[in-house]
């Protein structure tokens, strides 16, 4: 199995023996809102350009091709930005207390408790002092 890790914003480039042609067409087709690709061209010197945009997670491509799409905050500071947001005194996750298999399922779980929080601070409304 062949994993693509992509971080946030960073393009990363892929020689044309690297990436078929097809698994490009399916990422323009299908997940253009998630990932930017540029074709071969003099531009990106003759090289797929791919540039993860602002999402992370897991896309299965095919069961032997998988993206994984990293932020670029490292994860330390995705919890020091909730503690702050939330006026937490601390937000640690202890040893067994969140059930997840895969790091891509952590990032997926970290993603959604970021997002429902955010929902729930518009719904109060946001100010600034």
């Amino acid at each position: 199995m062949k994993i693509i890790e992509l971080i946030e914003y960073k393009p990363k480039f892929f020689k044309p023996e690297e990436l078929e042609e097809a698994i490009a067409d399916l990422i323009c087709r299908n997940y253009s809102t998630y990932i930017k690709i540029e074709y071969p061209s003099p531009k990106t010197q003759k090289q797929y350009k791919l540039t993860a945009k602002s999402y992370v997670g897991f896309i299965p491509l095919t069961p032997d091709i998988q993206i994984l799409l990293k932020p670029k905050v490292p994860i330390a500071n995705l919890f020091r930005m909730l503690e702050y947001t939330y006026n937490l005194k601390s937000f640690q996750l202890l040893d067994g207390s969140v059930h997840c298999e895969t790091i891509p399922e952590f990032y997926n779980r970290l993603a959604d408790i970021l997002t429902q929080k955010i929902l729930e601070q518009s719904r109060k409304g946001f100010y600034r002092t």
